[in-house]
């Protein structure tokens, strides 16, 4: 009866079988490949983790304005499509922040997937392998928001997640965007937890000259409706939405209007405070809505829109103060995450990254088992055609020898490999151990 033995992972079995006396058949599960293809430098490449980043924190608001636009653009979409250097990307934007995470097997697409993000004199931050995963789980707990500690980002980096673009038929970056959110799944969602939302609020009802003012909410987004709930009982609200209003049940528990974009420049001239949370490209409050001549009560304006909803010539005009992302921004006191936060973090993007490089490195990993194995059995059947006087339990006692040889030769490389993070010294290792068993041309 045939038997198998299972080698480390990513290593095909084998199967021992005998036809008939005085002969050993030695084959590789179905499927595996012993073309010489497979030892190609493409092939042992290694997949690169590569972060590409803007923020409020650490960038201008103008160009975030424009990487807000790269990445709206489809340019990256079409260079997925065109680049068989890059395995997976995704795309992560929120109020002040403009990210985007791929995978590559090719290191030049790098510069080629910053080449879609504009011209080389706009700002992005570079990061790699273990820096852009720690990165990421900061990201995710609201550690690196405007708001520190801020849950709805966790929603982004999840829409994100699951919008991964990817030629693997199981996403690694989707699974790294999953671990990402699973940090802060146990810890309940606080309806008082800071947000970008709450910090407009806290300086709406500051600076605002009325005792309940009068609120235009432009957008019907998950912010806006946080901003409508902030202002329950503590302003008059009116939601504009662009396309599709809102259902009733949702209008209802919010307490407050809801009419068409339309009615912009008829509202606004009795309102004390406009927000601009909507998602656009363009700028939809312009100079000429506030009217000719001196507006008779002060206007407030927050802009949440990342491209600006409102033209900042808004602000030159007399008694509107106008608020940008990066007026509020330059307004926050700086702060921190909890050390607790900051360890949590650390130590999940670790353990995670970990199990990411076992992924990465798994296809390299079975080329080179693949083709130790192709030795070992064309070795083997060489042998045989030599030794015709074995009987068939000798022949089955060297097959296994031989066997065994591979994987102690083997074992050590594996687990260095497994160790070791992405790197040329591990690619050329590979190199080095795959030319040990790669079979001479004739």
């Amino acid at each position: 009866m045939g038997k198998r033995n299972s080698g480390p992972p990513g290593r095909p079995a084998v199967a021992l079988s005998s036809t008939r006396p005085g002969t050993v058949r030695v084959s590789a599960r179905r499927g595996a490949s012993s073309s010489p293809s497979e030892a190609s430098t493409e092939n042992l490449q290694p997949l690169l983790l590569v972060h590409w980043g803007q923020s409020l924190t650490t960038h201008p608001l103008s160009s975030l304005e424009r990487g807000s636009r790269a990445l709206q653009s489809g340019r990256l979409h079409a260079l997925f499509s065109a680049d068989a250097g890059i395995v997976e990307l995704a795309l992560l934007r929120t109020c002040h922040r403009n990210e985007v995470y791929a995978i590559l097997r090719d290191p030049g697409a790098t510069g080629r997937l910053r080449a879609a993000l504009g011209p080389s004199t706009e700002p992005w931050t570079l990061r790699e392998g273990a820096k852009a995963v720690h990165h990421l789980f900061r990201v995710s707990a609201g550690l690196d928001s405007l708001a520190v500690g801020e849950r709805e980002v966790r929603d982004q980096v999840g829409r994100a997640g699951s919008k991964v673009l990817s030629r693997n038929g199981r996403p690694m970056l989707h699974k790294l965007f999953e671990s990402a959110l699973e940090q802060g799944a146990t810890r309940e969602s606080d309806p008082e937890a800071p947000s970008v939302a709450s910090l407009v609020v806290e300086r709406l009802l500051s600076r605002s000259w009325s005792r309940r003012p009068r609120v235009l909410v432009l957008g019907t987004g998950a912010v806006a409706r946080r901003l409508a709930r902030l202002l329950l009982g503590k302003a008059d609200v009116t939601l504009l939405y662009h396309r599709t209003r809102p259902g009733a049940p949702l209008l209802a528990e919010l307490s407050c209007r809801c009419v068409s974009l339309r009615s912009l420049g008829r509202l606004l001239p009795r309102s004390e405070v406009l927000i601009a949370a909507a998602k656009g490209g363009e700028y939809v409050v312009h100079p000429r809505l506030l009217g000719p001549g001196r507006r008779r009560r002060p206007l407030l304006i927050f802009d949440m829109g990342l491209p600006r909803n409102v033209d900042p010539r808004v602000g030159e005009s007399p008694r509107v103060e106008l608020w940008d992302l990066a007026r509020l921004r330059s307004d926050v006191r700086p702060r921190g995450g909890s050390m607790e936060a900051e360890e949590l973090a650390s130590r999940s993007a670790e353990r995670a990254y970990a199990e990411f490089s076992l992924d990465a490195e798994g296809p390299l990993l079975s080329v080179l088992w693949r083709h130790a194995e192709k030795v070992r059995r064309e070795e083997l059947q060489n042998a045989l055609e030599h030794a015709p006087h074995l009987g068939a339990q000798e022949q089955l006692v060297l097959s296994r020898m031989s066997e065994r040889l591979v994987r102690r030769l083997l074992a050590g490389p594996t687990r260095r490999l497994r160790s070791d993070g992405p790197g040329a010294l591990r690619s050329e290792l590979l190199r080095e151990l795959l030319a040990l068993f790669q079979v001479p041309e004739e």
